[in-house]
């Protein structure tokens, strides 16, 4: 079975980038993402964008077996591009963008 998706991804000069693509249904039911930076990209948007309690939550990404496609999953280590920007602030500077975006949203 074959679907049109989308896909967003923020370049490094922070432009928003939205991608079309035709993919087919993983198995898994696991959103998929065409590459790993993809996958990194939304790994680390998910953990600035949702509240995680401790040790919940998306931590990787893993290339699957079932579809060749990438998918977050919360088992294993840290994946080492989030464990750096946790490290460095930068998902809490975002949690924080992000919570002044959801304020002015409300106006």
């Amino acid at each position: 079975m074959t679907s049109v998706g989308t896909q967003f991804s923020v370049s490094a000069t922070g432009r928003l980038i939205l991608i079309f693509f035709a993919m087919k249904k993983c198995i898994t039911h696991k959103k998929m993402y065409a590459t790993q930076t993809l996958a990194e990209d939304a790994l680390i948007d998910a953990r600035a964008r949702f509240h995680y309690r401790g040790q919940q939550g998306p931590v990787a990404v893993y290339k699957c077996d079932e579809c060749g496609q990438y998918h977050l999953t919360s088992q294993g280590d840290m994946n080492a591009r989030l464990s750096q920007d946790i490290a460095a602030g930068k998902i809490d500077l975002q949690k924080e963008a992000n919570h002044w975006l959801d304020k002015m949203k409300k106006r």
